[in-house]
């Protein structure tokens, strides 16, 4: 499953998902929700033709309309030739400590996110929104041949604190 609102994305496997045949389709978020909500069993059908997307379940079943998956944005996939790893409890701290510095208003995309520095084993977080200044420096295991220094991303607050709800096991790596 791939969704993105033009500022954050994701991308998400099902590792328990029968797929028949391999495809395509775009649905609309907020139908899709308030449908699965709905739904009653442990299985759900989606099932996509020419004329539109049905959706079934144990005891109900919807039909929608069909759009162009072309006209979905790109969401980049995860690149980890280029990652460091570092421990869920720390990041989570690191978001924390840092997130609430961003503004949030300005039109500035620079102040609203949290810039991100690598730099062999260490990774700093800074943010500012010009009245206030957090940082915090922490530990990272870069992966064989990860050649990041000097790449400088400024990361939204957005998608900081959808990764910080996220991480739910302090011990488990994250990349």
């Amino acid at each position: 499953l791939i969704g993105t609102d033009q500022e954050v994305g994701i991308r998400y496997r099902l590792l328990e998902s029968h797929v028949e045949i391999p495809g395509e389709v775009l649905l609309p978020t907020n139908r899709v929700l308030a449908i699965l909500r709905e739904m009653q069993g442990d299985s759900v059908l989606i099932e996509t033709t020419d004329a539109g997307t049905s959706i079934k379940g144990e005891r109900a079943q919807y039909k929608l309309g069909s759009e162009n998956p072309a006209e979905f944005p790109n969401v980049a996939e995860f690149d980890e030739a280029n990652a460091v790893t570092i421990s869920a409890g720390s990041l989570k701290s690191m978001i924390q400590r840092t997130v609430f510095a961003t503004d949030t208003e300005s039109t500035r995309y620079a102040l609203g996110g949290v810039l991100v520095e690598i730099k062999g084993e260490t990774i700093v977080l800074a943010a500012t929104d010009t009245r206030r200044l957090a940082v915090i420096k922490g530990q990272c295991t870069p992966t064989a041949g990860a050649a990041i220094e000097n790449q400088l991303p400024v990361v939204p607050s957005k998608a900081l604190q959808l990764i910080d709800r996220s991480l739910t096991d302090k011990e488990e790596p994250v990349s």
